[in-house]
């Protein structure tokens, strides 16, 4: 036997020791906890959740900010999230009860001086308040973190002091972090927490650190918790800060983005008359006419008394007898190319939990019934969001508006004393949701009737689908059916003039005719 035979068969009886010992088994009931020589590489560390979010976070987020803003997937992704989990604003509507009924009247009360509210919220008064809850979805999807710092601005022409700022999730100054230890409370990632890990203080930078335009560098200071609003929904009890729900879609955003570069770059080859000139002394450099690449711009030969040309389309050379000329096939445009691609974005839909056809916006190919489930499934995406956000945000909010338009005496119906007696009674109140659109709007309609007349559902929540508040509408339905009981009998016409005795001139003639016959 040659030597390099046996080592061929003792490389194959280790394989097979390997693999008896694998069948054997070195994990336990699960699969995954298997080791064989497949997956023997693959044993990754264990981390707490912020321990892998701390070390990943910050090359991370960079990366992810990038795609934002350049990856024509990842953004038009975010834009797809924020605007149906935000749309053009969830609202609150109050909802106080007294003694089992609606107190309209405060109700009524309330929701106006919030919708005047709006316009105050952001303490620069650069944009309104829905504006700042899209601002916030940006930030948590992007960064994984939201910061949201309430402020306080007295002019006299406000109708409340409070507003808010929104903070970028690099203003926190992570540089302060530091273990739970002979007394001192942990601060972990820039949040100051107590034993049971509640937060005490945010550490934030009085600016962006990595702000140009700042000219002097910023420091931090702790923020007390009641001031800070922080929107980073958990994915682990051990988490602190929040990871970017992007982060597992780095890699086949990049994936897409090179093969579709690789693509255009072939089929931009293939466009042109690409040829290969095989030549005696062929080993020389090849070059351009007119390239620079044998030193002379203007030299039409190479060292060899080969002709230098210049690529473009439709060239027709002669060439000696002897010589061979292969033409290059690129065979571009891929023919297969769009449908990998839609492989690739489907799996990117379904790392950002919306569906491929919401994503790419095309229903080419889909049957109402597959664009139906498809539907389905983004709406009950986006719905654990818009709640996480309702309960998380808007709540706290709510509350605070409301103690304060209480305390600065702007409620007719409530004084600062009866608020604080029970101030649980008067910060009741539901979210208004915008909406995911029917794909038939009449079979939509049809069955929001139903279900209001079997009542599964009642006025408000149907309402609610369309992100109208059912006070406002049943309010001004009474008002339009008001006005048409008043002008009843009274017949306009907008195409042909009336007579003064009533109805059109030509109906007229039309019975007088009928009469005679």
């Amino acid at each position: 036997m040659h030597p390099s035979d046996a080592r061929v068969y003792e490389f194959l009886a280790s394989l097979a020791a390997e693999h008896e010992q694998a069948e054997v088994g070195m994990g336990g009931a699960y699969r995954a906890g298997d080791i064989d020589r497949f997956n023997r590489g693959w044993q990754p560390e264990s981390y707490s959740a912020d321990g892998a979010i701390g070390e990943a976070w910050d090359l991370a987020n960079r990366r992810i900010r990038d795609l934002t803003r350049n990856d024509s997937v990842v953004g038009p992704l975010k834009t797809t999230l924020v605007n149906h989990t935000i749309g053009t604003g969830i609202e609150t509507t109050a909802e106080v009860m007294v003694e089992g009924e609606l107190e309209e009247d405060f109700n009524e009360e309330s929701d106006e001086h919030r919708e005047d509210w709006i316009f105050e919220s952001d303490v620069a008064g650069k944009v309104c308040w829905p504006d700042q809850e899209r601002e916030l979805m940006d930030e948590m999807l992007e960064t994984g973190d939201a910061l949201l710092l309430e402020c306080q601005r007295k002019e006299s022409d406000r109708l409340i002091p409070l507003c808010y700022q929104v903070l970028e999730a690099e203003q926190l100054d992570e540089s302060r972090d530091r273990p739970r230890a002979n007394g001192q409370t942990a601060i972990i990632r820039g949040i100051e927490v107590d034993d049971q890990n509640v937060p005490i203080n945010y550490w934030l930078f009085d600016a962006h650190p990595e702000d140009p335009y700042q000219h002097y560098s910023p420091k931090s200071r702790p923020v007390p918790a009641r001031r800070v609003i922080h929107l980073a929904a958990p994915g682990r009890p051990s988490q602190t800060r929040g990871m970017s729900l992007y982060a597992k879609l780095t890699q086949p955003a990049r994936d897409i983005d090179t093969y579709l570069g690789s693509e255009l770059t072939a089929a931009i080859i293939g466009s042109l008359l690409t040829v290969i000139h095989k030549v005696k002394n062929g080993g020389a450099a090849l070059g351009f006419k007119g390239d620079g690449s044998t030193g002379a711009s203007d030299v039409r030969t190479d060292e060899y008394g080969n002709p230098l040309v210049k690529l473009a389309r439709g060239i027709v050379s002669r060439i000696p007898a002897d010589d061979d000329i292969t033409v290059v096939d690129p065979k571009r445009p891929n023919q297969s190319a769009e449908s990998f691609i839609r492989l690739m974005l489907t799996q990117i839909g379904m790392g950002g939990n919306v569906s491929r056809q919401r994503l790419t916006r095309d229903y080419t190919g889909n049957t109402f019934l597959a664009a139906r489930a498809a539907r389905l499934d983004d709406q009950a995406a986006f719905r654990p969001l818009q709640f996480y956000v309702g309960r998380n945000l808007l709540m706290h909010v709510h509350r605070r508006v409301t103690a304060q338009l209480a305390a600065y005496g702007r409620f007719k119906h409530l004084t600062a004393r009866t608020y604080a007696s029970s101030p649980r009674r008067w910060n009741r109140a539901d979210f208004l949701f915008p909406g995911i659109p029917e794909i038939d709007v009449e079979k939509g309609t049809d069955a929001l009737l139903a279900q209001l007349a079997a009542g599964l559902i009642t006025h408000k929540e149907a309402c609610a689908t369309f992100g109208r508040k059912y006070r406002r509408v049943l309010k001004q339905r009474a008002r339009e059916v008001a006005m048409i009981a008043k002008l009843e009998g009274l017949q306009v016409s907008y195409d042909r003039p009336s007579t003064p005795g009533g109805g059109r001139k030509d109906e007229k003639e039309e019975a007088a005719a009928g009469e005679e016959s």
